[in-house]
């Protein structure tokens, strides 16, 4: 009998809509699961004679792009500011793609001295640099000061690359043609450039000063482009979307540990992984049909129009004179 009653309820319940209902449930969640990975960029190209520089790259975005450049053939260079994690990290990335060429550097970015000593090290050890990504970030961290007395944030995400791309603008133009990529976030749409008060001493919120340096990002992108026009050096910006990374080590949901738990199965269903969050960063950086293309924003391997916060010149004047003052730069004219 009860075997029978076992057999009857299976007989009922896939003679019904329900497994209809399931299958096209299932499918739909796949479906979005998919759609929520992002645009993928499926170019083979190979890059056997480039060298490539990645910051960030001891882990997500950073270490997914190290390994895709390495995966074509090219010379690779990890900055990152733990040493130790980084050469684990290239000798991974050796292994995986069977590319000896990938080495480790130290680099911290919230120092200015760090970044030009970085410089100093990849210039003995390296004649040529391709491409530049500018990956490595922080994101709503603490209210906390840099070595050179800088709100975090913005010394990482901003000040640090800014300096170490114009300590190495040289090199590229030697190579061209050449490209940099930088990286902000939809975070640069909210964003302002606060230069009575670039720390946020008067009332710090980690969520404001995040915005003001993706703006910065943003707007150092379209100046640098002017400044390198007919170098064949290109520079363009892009926005990966949410993607499942350290960045947001800092963020409420990660800060207990029962809570990240509770919120696992939703980050996984929703962020994307960080193979699939670089897809626009290779885009920029390999797409030979870019040509010159240089000072536009990418999100999902497609050009979309600059919010209007990024379109101050004045602004976009001021913070690139006052970089300039801020990390002791003087241009060669």
């Amino acid at each position: 009998m009860a075997g029978g009653g076992i057999s009857t309820a299976f007989d009922t319940f896939f003679s019904s809509w329900f497994p209809i209902i399931f299958a096209l449930i299932g499918g739909f969640a796949f479906a979005f699961r998919q759609y929520l990975r992002g645009t993928p960029y499926q170019s083979k190209k190979q890059l056997k004679k480039e060298t490539v520089l990645v910051t960030g790259a001891t882990s997500g975005m950073g270490q997914a792009a190290a390994s895709d450049f390495a995966s074509r053939g090219a010379r690779v260079v990890m900055a990152c500011r733990d040493i130790e994690a980084g050469q684990k990290v290239a000798k991974e990335i050796q292994k995986k793609t069977n590319n000896t060429n990938v080495t480790a550097l130290h680099c911290d970015l919230s120092s200015l001295d760090s970044v030009r000593k970085f410089v100093e090290e990849f210039k003995k050890c390296e004649s040529q640099l391709h491409i530049l990504i500018n990956n490595a970030g922080v994101m709503m961290c603490p209210k906390t000061l840099s070595t050179d007395k800088f709100e975090m944030q913005f010394a990482v995400n901003y000040l640090g690359p800014f300096l170490l791309t114009h300590l190495l603008l040289d090199i590229m133009k030697a190579s061209a043609p050449a490209r940099i990529v930088n990286i902000t976030a939809h975070a640069h749409q909210l964003g302002s450039i606060n230069f009575d008060d670039l720390n946020h001493d008067e009332d710090y919120n980690p969520g404001h000063a995040y915005a003001q340096s993706k703006l910065a990002v943003a707007m150092f992108t379209i100046t640098l482009a002017k400044y390198l026009e007919g170098s064949q050096v290109i520079v363009n910006c892009m926005n990966p979307g949410i993607v499942n990374t350290n960045l947001h080590r800092h963020m409420p949901f990660r800060a207990h540990s029962f809570i990240n738990l509770c919120f696992s199965p939703f980050i996984w269903y929703m962020f994307k992984k960080p193979e699939d969050g670089i897809n626009t960063i290779m885009f920029c950086a390999l797409e030979d049909a870019l040509g010159n293309t240089s000072g536009k924003y990418f999100v999902e391997c497609c050009p979309v129009n600059w919010h209007e916060s990024t379109q101050d010149e004045d602004v976009q004047k001021k913070l690139w004179e006052e970089s300039l003052k801020w990390t002791n730069l003087k241009l060669k004219s």
